[in-house]
């Protein structure tokens, strides 16, 4: 329930974070935010409206992004390399990532 989340240390159960966050991701999902939780007795929905202001803002900052010239915006790459070592820099099963990388950069 709500209450218990709020109050847990835990945070998210690790059932919650494969099922709202995990999978999500790796269907595509970018940032993902919850942004309301059940009521124990009811299981009506209750929203936390911090959450809902920053998931508005972000909506909004996305499509100011997508208005900005290329040459105003900034760009980060994040490679995975797992397990930590030199010769496993951006490795991905099946993916050619510096290729797509390039080809990113290469549209900009």
């Amino acid at each position: 329930s709500f209450t218990e989340w709020q109050e847990s240390d835990l945070g998210l159960h690790p059932v919650q974070v494969a099922l709202q966050v995990a999978l999500p991701e790796i269907d595509g999902a970018i940032e993902p935010v919850i942004y309301a939780g059940r009521d124990g007795q009811s299981g009506r929905a209750i929203p936390m409206q911090d959450r809902i202001n920053a998931l508005a803002t972000r909506a909004l900052n996305w499509a100011r992004l997508r208005k900005k010239q290329n040459a105003e915006k900034k760009v980060c790459i994040c490679l995975f390399q797992f397990p930590p070592d030199k010769g496993n820099v951006g490795t991905a099963a099946y993916l050619d990532v510096f290729g797509s990388i390039f080809s990113v950069l290469k549209k900009l």
